[in-house]
């Protein structure tokens, strides 16, 4: 009989029927079956079997087993039928290798039982090609390690079936460490619940689902693309979803790169006050923004048209120089890698400012820009300007600045004003044609052509307290500035030289002064300290240092209320606000502070309120005077007098304090002697 515990279920259909129905099941069935006896000898086979192995059936019956598996096989299949004779049952099918009549060899999935046929123990195999099957794995497996792709499978519990070995780099791992783990395992709880999600929603409708989302792995924040496909069974169930995700982090970056810059372009072109038109090859409106239309007040209806041709003659009719604008329109159309920029005047008075380029995408010409500004006010002050050069003469004449005018090609002193002549001595015409370098004054600043050139390349030179002389031979501290700039479409460089001595003294006044603050401030044997206005450290001077005990870098990360007594902190906080508010100039107060070795000290502090010239209140000066010493001897002389006072009014002997011929004092003992406690009187009384 046939062992029918997780049998074949060709096997189990054999077991049914007649010798007919058998033989008829035996021979049609899509899988080779081999009967052998127990020596292993084939004692039948069926058609499928023949056309598998390649042998008729005449001829199968002269083989073993043995014979139907290479070389280097035959060992494992012997082991499975000495499994066999010893009764075990094989539960699973196995894969093995079989070598046909033309030495081919195949891969088959087998499954073997044991059978009775006649009273004899007899084994049963059958077996199912699977070659190609396994070739196309194969192919798939190497195109999936080879991929720079994640690829993976997932069952319906979740668990990974298959990952290649780029997608299991991500997780820093094997493909073996991560076949078999759940994917909540793998991911942060809120990406696992969502992946977990759309594999289900492929396994319930068995369709594609295509995701593009950001997902963590040990080396950071990664977007995917991901293609989740069913891979189904012969009867159209989804065994697995197969994945396919793919890195499209530069891709997100790219995007949103361009999703910014077409935002600023946008942006851009909205908030232009230039018009701007972009016509195609084709000679077709491409883009335009609003203010082209409204500064050549073109109607919608025209502009829909998207017709070139239909808006250039609108425009022209504007013009007061059309003829000459149409020439030039023309013109850049028939030379489009050509740019152009013009001036255009319109019969109502304005002037626009034209410029035109080619619109290139990768080096290729696809159409081209206008872009239009009115410069009508702009040019309104130019004429304006060029009425003003009298203004500007007159200006010249009057400063009080020393102004040279330059040659910006030569160096040549062209003009030079009166207030310079008057400050350095020397005649209009000791300025007049010559050269800077020459001039004797800047002879030693300006030494050379050379560094006249760098003048010139700059455009701009700027010297700070540069001391001269004049031609009576005083020195004067000025501050000298070149500018080069065009006049007449010529350039010319102006400098402007003033006299500065007097704010030079003032300043070096000041710096003095600055210098003795700081020696006060650094040699002063009493704190010194600056505190912000949120009551933090500024600064402190080497005697808050040494008063507190805490180095200035501890200081500047702590307040002024860290280090005061708590008692203290309220009054202080009070005192503070009447000092803001400006109802006090200054707080003095005696308080006590907490030393960085938690000893308290008691200082004498006058505090006052620091502000600029515009009464913008800055930050608080503080000085602080250890009177530790001085409260300790108040101590002591208050004990060393309440102890006189109390032996003077416990003493036996009557005691009277007279000052300036006036009772101030007398003890209880003179109440014992007189009978009574007199008032204080003068002593005549």
């Amino acid at each position: 009989m046939l062992n029918k515990k997780k049998s074949h279920p060709a096997l189990n259909e054999l077991m049914v029927g007649d010798e007919s129905n058998y033989r008829m099941l035996f021979n049609n069935t899509a899988d080779a079956i081999l009967i052998a006896n127990s020596s292993a000898k084939i004692i039948d086979v069926n058609e499928a079997a023949c056309r598998l192995f390649g042998y008729n059936k005449k001829d199968f019956l002269k083989l073993s087993l043995k014979q139907l598996h290479p070389a280097d096989r035959v060992k494992e299949t012997l082991q499975i039928f000495r499994q066999l004779v010893r009764g075990s049952n094989l539960d699973k099918n196995i894969e093995l290798q079989i070598i046909t009549k033309n030495k081919k060899v195949r891969i088959v999935s087998a499954s073997f039982g044991k059978i009775k046929i006649n009273s004899r123990n007899c084994f049963i195999a059958f077996f199912r090609d699977i070659t190609e099957k396994k070739e196309s794995e194969m192919r798939y497996k190497i195109l999936a390690e080879m991929a720079h792709d994640s690829i993976f499978l997932v069952d319906r519990a979740g668990r990974v079936v298959y990952v290649n070995t780029f997608g299991a780099k991500q997780f820093n791992a094997e493909p073996d460490a991560i076949v078999g783990k759940d994917i909540k395992d793998l991911f942060p709880p809120a990406i696992a619940k969502r992946q977990k999600a759309s594999i289900d929603k492929v396994f319930h409708s068995g369709l594609p689902v295509y995701q593009e989302n950001v997902s963590f792995f040990p080396s950071g924040e990664v977007w995917l693309s991901t293609q989740l496909t069913p891979i189904k069974d012969q009867k159209g169930r989804v065994e697995n979803v197969m994945g396919f995700s793919r890195d499209i982090s530069e891709v997100k970056k790219t995007e949103m790169a361009v999703k910014n810059n077409v935002s600023l372009l946008n942006s851009v072109t909205v908030t232009s006050q230039d018009g701007i038109l972009v016509i195609d090859s084709q000679g077709k409106i491409v883009f335009y923004n609003e203010k082209f239309l409204e500064l050549w007040k073109i109607p919608q209806k025209l502009v829909k048209t998207r017709d070139d041709k239909k808006l250039l003659s609108f425009v022209v009719s504007q013009l007061s120089n059309a003829r000459e604008f149409l020439q030039k329109v023309n013109y850049l159309y028939r030379h489009p890698k050509e740019k152009s920029s013009d001036i255009i005047y319109f019969k109502d008075g304005r002037i626009f400012d034209r410029m035109s380029l080619p619109q290139k995408i990768d080096g290729n010409i696809m159409g081209r820009i206008w872009r239009f500004r009115d410069i009508t006010e702009r040019k309104k002050v130019e004429n304006a300007l060029i009425l003003s050069e009298q203004k500007y003469r007159r200006l010249f004449e009057a400063a009080k600045d020393g102004i040279l005018i330059l040659d910006a090609d030569s160096g040549e002193i062209r003009e030079v004003n009166p207030y310079l002549v008057k400050m350095l001595g020397y005649s209009r015409q000791e300025f007049l044609r010559k050269k800077l370098w020459e001039i004797g004054f800047l002879k030693d600043v300006v030494a050379s052509k050379k560094s006249f050139e760098i003048l010139k390349s700059k455009g701009y030179v700027h010297y700070e307290n540069m001391p001269l002389r004049t031609n009576s031979g005083a020195s004067i501290s000025v501050e000298f500035v070149s500018n080069v700039y065009s006049i007449d479409h010529s350039k010319v460089i102006q400098c402007n030289i003033r006299d500065i001595t007097a704010r030079h003294r003032a300043e070096m006044a000041l710096a003095n002064s600055e210098i003795r603050m700081r020696a006060i401030y650094e040699n002063s044997p009493v704190a010194i300290v600056l505190i912000d206005l949120d009551n933090k450290f500024i600064s402190a001077n080497p005697a808050a240092i040494k008063l507190w005990g805490y180095s200035e870098r501890e200081l500047k990360n702590k307040t002024l209320g860290d280090i005061t007594h708590p008692d203290e902190v309220k009054n202080d906080a009070v005192q503070i606000k009447l000092l803001l508010k400006g109802k006090a100039s200054i707080y003095n107060v005696d308080k006590r502070y907490i030393r960085k070795d938690k000893k308290i000290i008691y200082c004498r502090v006058n505090t006052t309120l620091i502000k600029d010239n515009q009464t913008q209140s800055l930050h608080f000066l503080t000085i602080i005077e250890d009177i530790t010493q001085h409260k300790e001897w108040e101590k002591e002389v208050s004990q060393e007098k309440e102890k006189y006072s109390t032996l003077v009014e416990n003493s036996h002997d009557a005691v009277v304090l007279i000052q300036n011929g006036v009772v101030k004092y007398v003890n209880s003992a003179i109440k014992d002697i007189t009978g009574q406690l007199p008032k204080m009187s003068s002593v005549s009384q």
